[in-house]
């Protein structure tokens, strides 16, 4: 039906068929210098073939370029508690294909991803701009708030550190590395400072930035050229939770010698150990042979310092890409420090088939492979580590791309084993899901925050991918059993499975309220469930509960008016089998 569909907007269209060669072999690097690219030849296709499930799209972070990292996964999604953070490059359609045109936002949810605030944050405004966003989550004069990191567009890609004066407030100061420095990716260190890894031409360094006085200190050599790493590599950081234990990942990306590589500090920092290789060109996988690429990510287990590493690779030797496309775990406790698989085409039943995907012809987007950059987190209690990836649908576009899907493992071991991949039922209607990122807090051993992006058409619209379709990406903030795969419900606390024997809609309470409340719902059966708030004047102001699938029970949302006028409201719960209205007064 998706191909189907495609076809015929194609043809309505009258779009040509693409001859774009661009396949993911060891010479496709689809490596990114911040110049401005754009193709005059370039055929906009707005919209997409389908219907897609946006229920829990990010208000305000709907962009329209979908290469969002520069290799790996930054921290675009943090979860305190009920407080929601989420960030994102931004383009508009006009700009969708030119790389300096993006800017970066960020958006706040005070009530677990329910509700968001009325407009997004903009982090680095145009001409300006900017791209990679990292979120820090830090105390600021005894208040919450960010610091953020990535890249800004000023005399060419340049590191940046934005903090801003409160969490939502928008009133960023920014500071750029010092030049030349770019792409600076960054982690908490103390109350006071973040640290960070950024390259300066071909050689990786470690910088602290103090969030209270907006300076940088002394910079740190982390790796030079060319043996350690190349002017293409890319970097990952992160930190233990008291900040004392650091851990920089990096791949080197010269063809025949690619590496990642890695080297901690136990003193926050300020100093680091040697070099330590995680994995080389080739890496022997059963039968394999295999190199890595750059999707990566890593976290530390929480009150330790043992850190978890997942990255991709892709087929060396005369390896097929089926065979060679894997999802693989390093942590130098485990295996001995030899990376051990998670997913390939032994276990992911989409590379199973090696045959078809070795002769297809359909096409990678820029940057990816088969299955491809993998997130993780642990739960709090560190009992389970959890990893997201993409990985290509084989029904996929008639334009010549793969779709995408996203699939999931989990290790209740310390990585020693993994759980066969799953996917992810995360959409009604998939479209091409991509970029997976994991909140590293606020997670539990049944519940996990994922950040990804959605859209209708696969292929980037971006610096490489000029031909492609645009299409709107939706930024998707939901929650993950790691054991099913399946959504959790998000807002809605479960007070009883016991099974009512009506539907109900509870008064709130308390009522009146300054500034929030509490609705309870009564289910008796399996529901579709719309839970929506109107003002006296019969307009809509918040979906607390839009189309979830909810069990049968006793259920409560919380309903935050923060940002609302006192006054008399209305709330309706809506199912396929029943619609109740109930009055509200907000009193502040």
């Amino acid at each position: 039906m998706k191909k189907m569909l495609t076809f015929i907007l194609l043809i309505l269209l009258s779009y040509p068929v693409l001859s774009d060669s661009h396949k993911a072999m060891r010479e496709n690097k689809a490596l990114e210098n911040g110049t401005q690219i754009l193709d005059n030849n370039f055929v906009p296709v707005y919209g997409q073939t389908f219907a897609l499930d946006t229920a829990r799209r990010v208000p305000g972070l709907v962009t329209w370029w979908d290469y969002a990292t520069n290799g790996q996964n930054q921290h675009q999604i943090v979860v305190l508690g009920d407080t929601v953070i989420a960030a994102v490059q931004y383009t508009d359609s006009s700009s969708a294909a030119t790389s300096s045109g993006r800017t970066m936002l960020y958006q706040v949810s005070y009530d677990g991803g329910l509700t968001w605030l009325t407009d997004p944050i903009e982090i680095a405004p145009l001409p300006l701009g900017g791209a990679y966003p990292d979120i820090v989550p830090v105390i600021l004069s005894g208040n919450r708030t960010i610091v953020l990191t990535g890249r800004q567009f000023s005399g060419g890609s340049r590191g940046f550190s934005g903090v801003d004066v409160l969490l939502g407030a928008g009133s960023i100061t920014s500071t750029l590395v010092p030049a030349p420095g770019s792409d600076y990716f960054s982690c908490w260190l103390s109350s006071s400072n973040i640290g960070g890894t950024y390259q300066s031409g071909d050689t990786l360094f470690f910088r602290k930035f103090d969030y209270t006085t907006n300076t940088y200190d002394t910079r740190l050599l982390l790796a030079t050229p060319t043996t350690e790493i190349d002017a293409s590599g890319r970097k990952m950081i992160a930190s233990s939770s008291d900040g004392q234990n650091v851990c920089v990942v990096w791949w080197k990306s010269t063809a025949g010698t690619e590496a990642l590589n890695c080297k901690f500090s136990t003193n926050s920092g300020t100093s680091f150990g040697s070099m330590t290789n995680i994995c080389t060109d080739p890496l022997t996988v059963g039968s394999d042979q295999v190199f890595p690429w750059f999707g990566m990510d890593l976290a530390y287990k929480p009150g330790s310092n043992t850190v978890s590493v997942v990255f991709c690779t892709q087929p060396a030797g005369a390896t097929g890409a089926a065979q060679g496309w894997k999802i693989m775990y390093w942590s130098p406790g485990i295996n001995g420090g030899t990376p051990v698989r998670i997913a390939d085409w032994t276990n992911t039943p989409v590379l199973a088939d090696t045959g078809y995907i070795n002769t297809s012809a359909s096409q990678l987007q820029v940057g990816m492979v088969g299955i491809s950059h993998p997130t993780v987190a642990y739960s709090n209690d560190g009992s389970t580590i959890y990893c997201v990836f993409s990985g290509i649908q084989k029904d996929t576009s008639d334009y010549g791309y793969f779709f995408n899907d996203l699939y999931s493992s989990y290790s209740s071991n310390d990585g020693a084993t993994w759980s066969a991949p799953v996917k992810l039922s995360v959409s009604a209607v998939d479209g091409d899901e991509i970029y997976p990122t994991l909140s590293k807090n606020g997670n539990t051993s049944t519940s996990f925050g994922l950040l990804y992006f959605n859209s209708g058409f696969p292929g980037s619209a971006s610096f490489t991918n000029t031909t492609t379709p645009r299409s709107r990406n939706y930024t998707i903030y939901t929650r993950i059993n790691p054991v099913t795969g399946g959504q959790i419900p998000i807002g809605i606390n479960t007070i009883s499975n016991e099974i009512p024997s009506e539907f109900n809609l509870k008064q709130n309470y308390p009522n009146p309220f300054n500034p929030s409340t509490n609705i309870r719902f009564e289910l008796k059966s399996n529901s579709v469930v719309k839970l929506t708030v109107f003002d006296i004047t019969g307009k809509e102001i918040t979906k607390l509960v839009n189309n979830e699938n909810v069990q049968a029970g006793i259920h409560e949302v919380k309903f935050n008016a923060s940002n609302f006028a006192s006054g008399i409201y209305f709330y309706t719960l809506e199912t396929k089998d029943f619609k109740q209205t109930k009055k509200m007064m907000l009193i502040k």
